[in-house]
This record gives C-alpha cells, structure tokens and sequence, in this order.
C-alpha cells in the first residue's frame, strides 16, 4: 500500500490549495457584491492571517525555523505557480495562435 509523504511541501502544497479554493469562492461574492478588486481582498486576507494578526501562516515554522529551508520551499513553491500560470496561458489562448 503506498504511503503519503509528509514532508514541508506537500503540507504547504495542500494547505494553499485549499486555501486558494476557499478565497477564489470567497473573493468573487466579495468582488461582485461590493466592488472591490482581487488584489485588496487578497491583501487584507494576507493581513488578517499574518503572524502579526491571526498568527495562522507562519513561514518559519513550516520550515522548521531555518531560513535555507523556508528558502527552497519558496523556490519550489514560486516553480509550482509559475508552472500552473504557464500551462493556463496555453489553454486560454485563442486557436488563431496555434
């Protein structure tokens, strides 16, 4: 039977993304109720769960309070994204461009 690694990534890896699924539904009744832009209902999400309010995202403490490993799981985390972004850039382009 195999096994689930339970390593840094991959808790960070789910925990965004259930995060993410949750604040796309969030975000757009905010947006189309009051008006308001993505980028501020994301900013004041990040406030809110910030070590400095909520205390519920702490960086250092996923990585183990070093700051070589909160480095490598931001790298992996930003090719992650930067992966995702490229491969819906391709989907979403018009079949004129192929």
């Amino acid at each position: 039977m195999p096994t689930l690694l339970v390593s840094d990534f991959n808790i960070v890896c789910a925990t965004l993304g259930g995060f993410i699924t949750l604040f796309g539904l969030v975000s757009y009744l905010f947006k189309e109720r009051y008006y308001l832009s993505e980028a501020l209902i994301a900013l004041v999400f990040g406030v809110i769960f910030s070590p400095h309010a909520l205390n519920w995202i702490r960086p250092l403490d996923y990585a183990l309070h070093s700051e070589e490993n909160l480095g490598s799981i931001t790298l992996y985390f930003a090719r992650l994204v930067l992966g995702v972004q490229l491969v819906l850039a391709g989907i979403q382009l018009p079949s004129k461009y192929l």
